[in-house]
């Protein structure tokens, strides 16, 4: 999950417009595509490393993607701003040579685009998101070593960098280093969730021919101000109760949230920020095995403080929001809680300024700690001279 965070920060924060040749313009572009990804299982839990009932480490995988998209050509302003990125949907197959751990699916969305081009070849990066399927999930019965998740169905995400060669009028290859991730947020548990790192390499096919060339406006300025933001959340996120082959047996608690955030943009979709959270953490002295109280928690005991900077990315309606934080007030019962966490969440913006979101909380760069799903309110700071105009 670090190289995933990497990846994201240092890809979006160095994506760049380079304008196209000028010249008539074309309609979006659309393509099919195949890859083949594999590489190294992410030995982040026992599973893993071969608490098994093959008693044998998992080391490797092999997944497939399919996808459809288009190719966009700078038709809309927003087009030119993201270097004219391509956008469309997938399925994803993977197997882990492994019969319990079995394999797993995913339908997902799919975006990416140029970090640099160049003559016939082009550097960029792709995130995909979207929902994962794993038959073999956790069951004390039939899978009692598989602790990936406890769930049929997770949150998928993949992200990584490529490179693509023109094949010709109608083709390109693409290759690829990409880290792949799903989970479910302990919703329920068991749930380590599961990271694998892989090449790829795939084939890019256009029926009606690549875009020649591309729209090229003369964009406006962009709105500079700053903005605050205020958003509550509630979750529910189960704790484990059992030993370590029955760990379905735990309780849900509730989790609810408020937090203010001010920003500002530093280029025309992207905005950069600080904020405050308050979390009210019901698992926070929750009985498991092997640490039960007598006492039950007081509320003051459950509650975390946090600040948290931020990196948040909008495309029309929908924005991607990275949000790395700590915790400046927890209490002894919270010492199990990393004071470090990772924020990765959409929002989609139904408002001028109201918006419904829903993010990954993790612990230490590898682990879910729950999914947050809320509302928020966005108000754009005027400064004194346009409150005057």
């Amino acid at each position: 999950m670090r190289i995933f965070y990497l990846i994201i920060l240092s890809l979006v924060s160095t994506s760049i417009t380079l304008a196209q040749t000028a010249g008539p313009p074309e309609k979006n572009a659309s393509y099919w595509e195949g890859t083949i990804q594999g590489g190294d299982v992410v030995p982040v839990n026992d599973f893993v490393e071969g608490k098994n009932s093959s008693n044998r480490p998992i080391r490797y995988f092999l997944a497939g993607f399919a996808e459809w998209g288009r190719q966009s050509s700078g038709k809309q302003a927003w087009e030119q701003s993201f270097n004219y990125p391509f956008f469309g949907f997938g399925v994803w197959g993977n197997t882990y040579f492994n019969t319990e751990a079995g394999p797993a699916f995913s339908t997902y969305g799919v975006f990416g685009t140029t970090i640099y081009r160049g003559e016939g070849w082009r550097i960029g990066y792709r995130f995909r998101l979207g929902l994962a399927y794993v038959p073999h999930y956790y069951d004390p019965e039939k899978y009692p070593y598989n602790i990936f998740t406890a769930s049929f169905v997770n949150f998928f995400f993949n992200a990584g960098l490529e490179y693509q060669v023109d094949l010709g009028d109608k083709l390109d290859l693409v290759t690829s280093l990409a880290l792949t991730h799903y989970s479910n947020g302990r919703a329920s548990v068991p749930d380590t969730g599961n990271n694998t790192l892989g090449l790829g390499v795939g084939l890019r096919y256009f029926p009606k021919k690549k875009l020649p060339r591309y729209y090229h406006h003369n964009l406006p300025n962009y709105d500079k101000s700053a903005s605050w933001t205020y958003k509550v959340l509630a979750s529910t996120r189960q704790v484990e109760s059992g030993d370590s082959l029955n760990q379905s047996s735990g309780e849900h608690y509730l989790l609810l949230g408020l937090s203010g955030y001010w920003s500002k943009k530093i280029s025309r979709h992207a905005s950069l920020g600080v904020g405050l959270g308050v979390t009210y953490d019901g698992t926070v002295g929750a009985p498991v095995f092997g640490k039960i109280r007598e006492e039950k928690p007081t509320i003051g005991e459950q509650i975390l403080i946090d600040i948290h900077a931020g990196y948040v990315v909008t495309v029309w309606k929908i924005s991607l929001a990275i949000q790395p934080g700590f915790y400046v007030y927890k209490s002894q019962l919270a010492e199990d809680k990393p004071i470090l966490y990772q924020r990765v969440g959409l929002r989609y913006h139904a408002t001028k300024r109201g918006f419904a979101y829903v993010a990954l909380r993790a612990m230490e760069f590898s682990a879910a700690d729950f999914i947050e799903w809320g509302i928020g309110l966005k108000f754009h700071h005027k400064k004194k001279s346009d409150h005057n105009k």
